[in-house]
């Protein structure tokens, strides 16, 4: 009996101690994925990818990126380089004082497509539901777009409850035209004095903040030598801030804590 008792003890000490080491190896896990990106979440409507940020995040930026809104390049064999958009490029220089998510095509959709799906519907629903997945803490909003993704970002100003807008490179004539945005939120509008771009025109921006009432200009006037190609629209131009990206990233991070409430 004494004996039956003995063997009985050992094996519920052995599964505790093979239970235990379970969940230690289960929360590790755990927290190694809290702490790294989290990337294309198929019951979300759209691609994305998460950047958890810092315990106490000062604020939640939902940010688009410009050209087609791809992550990476499709033309690379394993899909794994990154895109030189400046958004894709340096979003992870934000995750020291926020939590962030990157807001791609939809998951049927390699990209996206004409610059007037910027102003889809669907976007507003879309958006809204990934706030509501991530932003679990209920920290101020930030929408953020860079040259198309600005569009977005105008697009959304009065279908998101966000406390903050920044939009760089925006493709003011699209923006204007379409009479975006309907809803003034404090913003920032960065420019580049020489950007070339076609549709993101200096007098553009005076006209897009004159519309908004409660924003700010971030001019850039400096061109650096290592510039690529300062024509065009490209992520290799003054219209990405090619060449002092990092720059640019650190001004705006620098306004966002300075105005986040």
């Amino acid at each position: 009996m004494y004996y039956e008792i003995y063997i009985q003890s050992k094996i519920e000490v052995y599964l505790r101690s093979i239970s235990y080491i379970i969940f230690l190896v289960l929360t590790c896990s755990l927290l190694s994925i809290s702490a790294n990106a989290i990337e294309n979440l198929s019951f979300l409507p759209r691609k994305v990818i998460y950047e958890p940020g810092p315990a106490n995040p000062k604020g939640f930026i939902v940010a688009f990126p410009g050209g087609k809104g791809i992550f990476y390049y499709q033309w690379t064999l394993d899909n794994s380089k990154p895109s030189k958009n400046l958004l894709i490029k340096y979003h992870k220089y934000f995750r020291e004082d926020f939590s962030l998510v990157l807001v791609g095509p939809r998951h049927s959709e390699e990209y996206l497509g004409a610059e007037n799906e910027r102003f889809d519907p669907e976007w507003a629903e879309d958006v809204n539901k990934i706030i509501k997945f991530f932003n679990r803490k209920n920290l101020p909003v930030i929408l953020m777009g860079q040259s198309t993704g600005a569009m977005t970002v105008a697009y959304l100003m009065d279908k998101v409850q966000a406390s903050l807008a920044v939009m760089t490179s925006p493709l003011t004539i699209p923006i204007l035209s379409e009479g975006y945005p309907k809803k003034s939120i404090p913003s920032l509008l960065v420019h580049h004095y020489y950007d070339s771009c076609p549709l993101s025109p200096y007098a553009g921006v005076q006209e897009l903040s004159a519309k908004i009432k409660d924003s700010e200009i971030l001019m850039y006037y400096d061109i650096k030598k290592t510039v690529a190609n300062w024509w065009g629209c490209t992520a290799l131009s003054l219209h990405s801030y090619y060449g002092f990206q990092r720059q640019v990233i650190s001004d705006v991070k620098r306004w966002m804590i300075r105005n986040i409430k």
